[in-house]
């Protein structure tokens, strides 16, 4: 059969290992692509080029003459109006082919996303295995209704079918399609290889997907690690294929058993011997695992610290560690010579002013290499909602906006009321990377200085441009050489 994805921004793990699977029995699968370069998608957004650059009738006329026999979406809750805007035209041009959302937002509100007339049906949770069941029946002219982890609509009701237990042995999966995304930018492949030697998180933060995942799963072993000999094979194969530089491993939590990483770096070291970078958590780190992955080639670590005050990490975030374990975290990666990021969320309920000033305080003490600051965005079925209620920061009406996945742009904030006030503790964490220690903290004791500081995206962007020039690996100079990659999209 003929598959269709549409998708939008980054390169898209999901859609790459489904693209393979479906080619492994037989399917021609193609992909339409924007990367939405002033849309917030891969680099900075700004609403007038976002126009000027938009590509969604090149896409629609383009799906409409392949003929596909099946269209796929790929959703995350910021680009979920995106999609439909492409689907209701596909509808309207095209009414009999059918159109399937996927991504986390559909998985997240499964029947409000089938309200809309032009979804046909909603893929839940990891789906290599139910689409493929979809496409068997489809090709058999056989309209089943009961494949696992698919709801399908059926004389306007919603028949609703638990997913597919998921495979245990996420070995047995097929490499990712990697020329899905590659044919369109190169550059995904010449600035880092995406790869993900696990699936699942081990942890359950209020504010991300993968509580909603556990639960969805009903204790399922959603924490799964691929070998490391299967990691490396993919590797190899992409340096074989890609000539890849460098490496970006995409985990929820890079794999942290002792003896996976003391394989993996021996593995890495001889076989691959490229740097790569990782996500972590302060509470995994220790000495001997940051000295493996150095000799490896780790060369950068990203936290996501969120909050500096451990009352407002433990009862709002459902993250569980001291600051004096960050401390420590931090000087191991010192003393190996690895530079890090700390990601930090504005707006979480019931966080003060004098938090954020102790914040400040910290991070200056802390002196990561860069520090990522984001607005938070309550994301439809996470519990942080009901801390959003609480806190008397959202209210009933708002969250008709929250599960239609209204202004999600994580810069953006839609719902945090004190966000003026807060834009000057943005500034002043941007500047902590750029300015020495003592300089910074008189600009921060300055009121004057503070007042006249101007407080704009444009300006965080900037500043973080200038934090990124002084990473070996500067990460807006590779969102620029990719934006320049750009090759047949869609």
């Amino acid at each position: 059969m003929k598959v269709a994805f549409i998708a939008s921004g980054f390169e898209n793990l999901g859609i790459e290992y489904l693209s393979a699977s479906l080619k492994k029995d037989g399917h021609d699968v193609r992909l339409f692509f924007d990367p939405q370069i002033f849309g917030g998608g891969i680099f900075l957004k700004i609403g007038f080029l976002q126009k000027k650059f938009d590509l969604k009738r090149k896409i629609i006329d383009q799906v409409i003459q392949w003929r596909p026999d099946i269209i796929g979406f790929s959703c995350m809750t910021h680009n979920y109006h995106w999609c439909l805007e492409i689907a209701s035209e596909l509808r309207r041009k095209n009414n009999k082919t059918p159109i399937i959302f996927g991504g986390i937002h559909p998985t997240s509100v499964p029947d409000d996303v089938l309200s809309n007339d032009c979804v046909d049906m909603v893929a839940v949770g990891e789906s290599e295995r139910s689409f493929g069941f979809l496409l068997k029946a489809l090709e058999k002219n056989d309209f089943r209704t009961d494949i696992g982890g698919i709801y399908f609509k059926k004389d306007r009701t919603v028949i609703k079918n638990p997913p597919m237990s998921f495979s245990e042995n996420i070995n047995d999966l097929p490499y990712p399609d990697k020329k899905l995304f590659f044919n369109k930018m190169p550059g995904f492949a010449k600035i880092n290889y995406s790869i993900m030697a696990s699936r699942g998180c081990p942890y359950s933060c209020s504010y991300c997907c993968n509580d909603l995942l556990k639960k969805l799963y009903k204790g399922d072993n959603f924490r799964r690690e691929r070998s490391v000999d299967s990691v490396i094979s993919e590797l190899k194969h992409a340096k074989d294929n890609y000539s890849i530089k460098k490496v970006f491993f995409y985990d929820e939590v890079f794999p942290f058993k002792a003896e996976w990483i003391i394989e993996f770096s021996q593995k890495y070291k001889k076989e691959i011997d490229l740097p790569f970078k990782i996500y972590y958590h302060f509470k995994l780190t220790n000495e001997e695992c940051i000295r493996l992955l150095k000799e490896a080639g780790c060369n950068f670590i990203i936290f996501g610290l969120q909050s500096a005050s451990e009352k407002i990490r433990r009862e709002v975030c459902n993250r569980y560690y001291t600051n004096d374990e960050v401390r420590q975290a931090v000087a191991i990666c010192r003393k190996y010579d690895i530079e890090f990021e700390i990601d930090h969320i504005f707006g979480l309920p019931f966080e003060t002013e004098n938090e954020y000033k102790a914040a400040v305080e910290f991070y200056r003490e802390l002196s990561p290499n860069i520090i990522y600051s984001y607005w938070l965005t309550y994301y439809p079925a996470t519990s942080i909602i009901k801390k959003g209620l609480e806190a008397g920061l959202l209210t009933n009406a708002d969250m008709r906006q929250i599960l239609e996945g209204e202004n999600s742009f994580y810069h953006k904030g839609m719902f945090i009321k004190n966000k003026k006030e807060l834009l000057s503790f943005e500034m002043l964490f941007d500047l902590i990377p750029l300015l020495p220690a003592s300089l910074h903290k008189k600009i921060t004791n300055n009121r004057f200085l503070l007042k006249i500081m101007p407080k704009t995206y444009l300006v965080h962007f900037f500043l973080l441009l200038l934090a990124s020039f002084r990473l070996k690996d500067n990460l807006f100079m590779n969102n620029f050489k990719l934006l320049l990659s750009k090759k047949n999209v869609p």
